[in-house]
């Protein structure tokens, strides 16, 4: 049973950068996928971050999106099925992904707690 959990493979939202953390919380009944990805350096890590924002922008039954046009450093995207966020912190790359369909206003609602759990 302990080799289980040791060589069990995990599933994760993105397939670059180095998995180095990973958790699921819930905020007011919202339960959210937790996910921080390590690159080389920033310049990777905006690198990445603008693949995966383009990749997951094309998917189909996308509903808004919202991003800060002046920093480039966070985006939020709406599907009918869950809404995304990734962000982007130095070498790091974040994406926090609810289990079920939220808007973005409830997403930046519960942003502020999300980061007090993550740490």
């Amino acid at each position: 049973m302990i080799l289980f959990f040791v060589f069990r493979k995990q599933s994760k939202l993105i397939s670059y950068g180095l998995l180095v953390n990973q958790r699921n919380i819930t905020i007011r009944e919202h339960q959210y996928n937790v996910e921080q990805y390590r690159f080389k350096n920033a310049i990777d890590s905006f690198h990445y971050y603008r693949k995966v924002v383009s990749d997951f922008s094309i998917l189909p039954k996308l509903r808004h999106s919202k991003f800060d046009l002046y920093d480039w450093n966070f985006t939020y995207l709406e599907f009918e099925p869950f809404s995304i966020r990734f962000a982007k912190y130095g070498d790091v790359l974040q994406c926090i992904k609810s289990l079920k369909p939220i808007s973005i206003s409830d997403f930046e609602a519960d942003y502020g707690d999300i980061l007090k759990q993550v740490g």
